[in-house]
């Protein structure tokens, strides 16, 4: 090939891709808050303006703010009305607010110093995944609009020459996840935090769920051989590990606000939940009914895997309803993009795992369907957390098979009830129907399609067997057949249920290795 066509490809593909980067860059910018970002109680905003500075009264007013959360009128009494600086562990709802709790103290406090870049870092706030740790960024950006100080965002997947950089120049609140945080305090000789004063751990249940407790550990040793320090700690549970590790994070007893013990429910007032009994050949049918009705609203959609994800996709995007997704085998920059435009967004379906659960403060959520409901009662209060924040109204729905219905009793004895939508379906027929009967034409027809319904159902059925909560999602209750047409499939494939009837020397294992059998590769070996 001539030198001079290698030199125009190779310059062609670099333009390329300055422009996706570019691209790339644009729609990972922070998301501002909605200025409909209200608080439930009476007590307002405008009620403390006397323990604000000025600064930061006007950031908070330009964003919208009027009413506080119960969490933070009880954190803003103990924080701002305090002359020392006392620790907190506090416990609460998922979308009660507990960012603004806790950011808007910490920033009065240093605005109050008049610290400013070359001061040094004064306090880190550590996030459980990247996301959140974006979106608070994001949150803390807004509030020093009007102040003299600059934060730093430092996480996985970011470039660390680059954040070297911003730390060197200057950062009064580092926001970051455990991982790259504490290499940059072992590692990044120019990142200056001899003055440091506060420590935030935000979602920790989340955080020593995931396994960051070692990381953690290093961290608060690592910040304790400096100064000693506050300490505030944030969670929506005070599972064990939350009471061992606080152990290990305050010097002295912290101040316990515990809005758990004084709530009957485990989520907000104002989310209505409701869960609909569908049959299993039934289940994508009413999610397409469902979704198809609400196109003016913002949807999102959780399943148990990547694959289901790829299907539903395919099919709802055919049917003109148009999805956006995100799972945990994407890059960060393409979660970023997902998240960052369903953000944006007035209307839309976003389809994800369980790594949309956590953390994610999207503006007006109207809907939160739950397709492949959950086993684990944190998860579910976790997922149907992501609407009804802020003090805003917000509906969750979980869709059950009539023989989960134990699921109904299991959710009331942990705090969470749900009440029964009926399905109209001589009504859904009439309009869905012929629309529906296309679509599954089509994955008749469509090898590609079929092979990706296929592969979805193989892992509906792994993630069926690997539920810890036999009695519920009983897999001798699955009519494999009637399962396959949620699938659009007129036969079910090959599964785990069949080798695991079939399989002698799968008979003659111990019944703990058949309950973990289902979380085996589907993959056969061949004989030569």
């Amino acid at each position: 090939m001539p030198r001079t066509l290698q030199d125009k490809l190779l310059k062609r593909k670099l333009k390329k891709n300055q422009e996706v980067k570019k691209t790339l860059t644009t729609i990972d910018a922070p998301v501002p808050l909605s200025s409909s970002c209200n608080g439930t109680i009476e007590a307002t905003f405008e009620s403390i303006k006397h323990l604000l500075s000025e600064p930061v009264y006007k950031a908070v007013k330009a964003m919208g703010y009027t009413n506080l959360t119960e969490i933070q009128s009880q954190v803003f009494n103990a924080l701002l009305t305090s002359d020392d600086r006392p620790s907190i562990k506090a416990i609460a709802k998922t979308g009660s607010g507990k960012t603004m709790a806790y950011l808007l103290p910490v920033i009065e406090m240093i605005n109050a110093t008049g610290a400013d870049d070359s001061t040094g870092t004064m306090a880190i706030v550590v996030c459980p995944t990247r996301e959140l740790a974006m979106q608070t960024y994001g949150v803390v950006v807004e509030l020093l609009k009007f102040c003299r100080q600059k934060a730093a965002l430092v996480r996985g997947g970011g470039v660390k020459k680059d954040e070297a950089k911003v730390l060197h120049w200057g950062a009064s609140i580092v926001i970051g996840t455990p991982g790259r945080l504490l290499d940059h305090l072992q590692n990044t000789e120019r990142f200056v935090y001899n003055c440091f004063s506060t420590l935030i751990i935000d979602e920790a249940d989340r955080l020593f769920e995931t396994g960051f407790e070692k990381e953690m550990t290093k961290i608060i040793n690592l910040l304790r051989g400096i100064r000693a320090h506050q300490t505030l700690m944030f969670s929506a549970t005070d599972n064990p590990l939350v009471q061992q590790f606080s152990k290990k994070a305050f010097h002295f007893p912290p101040i316990l606000i515990d809005l758990s013990l004084s709530q009957e429910q485990a989520t907000v007032a104002q989310l209505q939940q409701e869960f609909m009994l569908v049959p299993s050949e039934k289940r994508f049918f009413v999610l397409f009914c469902l979704l198809a009705n609400l196109r003016s609203k913002k949807v999102m959609v959780f399943v148990s895997s990547r694959h289901s994800i790829f299907l539903y996709m395919t099919l709802l995007n055919n049917l003109c309803v148009d999805v956006m997704y995100m799972h945990g085998h994407q890059t960060q920059e393409q979660r970023n993009v997902s998240f960052n435009q369903f953000n944006r967004q007035d209307n839309g379906v976003l389809m994800c795992t369980d790594i949309g659960a956590r953390g994610w403060d999207i503006p007006i959520v109207d809907l939160i369907i739950q397709y492949d409901p959950p086993d684990d009662p944190r998860e579910y209060i976790h997922r149907v957390g992501r609407t009804a924040r802020g003090g805003r109204d917000g509906k969750a729905l979980v869709l059950l098979r009539p023989e989960e219905w134990e699921f109904v009793n299991f959710m009331r004895a942990h705090k969470v009830q749900l009440k029964e939508k009926k399905i109209m379906w001589e009504q859904a027929e009439k309009i869905h129907g012929q629309e529906y009967s296309k679509i599954v034409e089509l994955v008749r027809r469509n090898g590609h399609v079929k092979s990706l319904a296929k592969t979805a159902f193989r892992s509906y059925i792994r993630s069926y067997l690997s539920h810890r909560l036999k009695y519920i999602y009983d897999k001798n209750t699955i009519d494999l057949h009637k399962a396959a047409k949620s699938f659009l499939l007129d036969e079910p494939p090959f599964t785990d249920i069949d080798e695991a009837s079939t399989n002698p020397r799968l008979k003659k294992r111990p019944a703990e290795a058949r309950a973990e059998f289902g979380k085996q590769s589907f993959k056969k070996s061949y004989k030569k």
